[in-house]
């Protein structure tokens, strides 16, 4: 702050003009495109068009759960060694996936398989 203060006391007053007169051109200069750009995002158009991509992929993530569920074996044996396998507490990615799909992870006990199976039964709501 004295630093500054000590800088507008030694420089001539015009330079201090001319200074703060290319800093506030400069700064239109480059905040004007990024100003029409994000006008252009925001047009009615672009909006509409987004909201309806959206939904077609929501419509199509929706379809492609369906015939996961649909067609999905439920197998409670090992695809290893055809023992049964066991339920496994699901880590934090097994729970973003299973937004998609539904999917439980399983470990087996004789020989050390884990991995994810997909499944078919539907969670009872509490």
């Amino acid at each position: 702050m004295v630093l500054v203060f000590l800088l507008w006391i030694l420089i001539p007053e015009d330079y201090i003009q001319s200074f703060f007169l290319v800093s506030q051109e400069l700064l239109v200069f480059l905040t004007t495109p990024i100003i029409d750009f994000l006008g252009l995002l925001l047009s009615p158009t672009v909006i509409i068009s987004l909201l309806f991509i959206i939904f077609i992929a929501i419509i199509l993530m929706m379809r492609i759960r369906y015939h996961i569920k649909r067609n999905a074996v439920d197998t409670n044996y090992c695809p290893v060694c055809d023992n049964k396998i066991n339920r496994r507490h699901r880590k934090p990615i097994h729970h973003l996936l299973s937004l998609f799909i539904p999917v439980r992870y399983y470990y087996c006990k004789s020989c050390g398989w884990e991995g994810l199976r997909i499944s078919s039964k539907v969670r009872r709501k509490k």
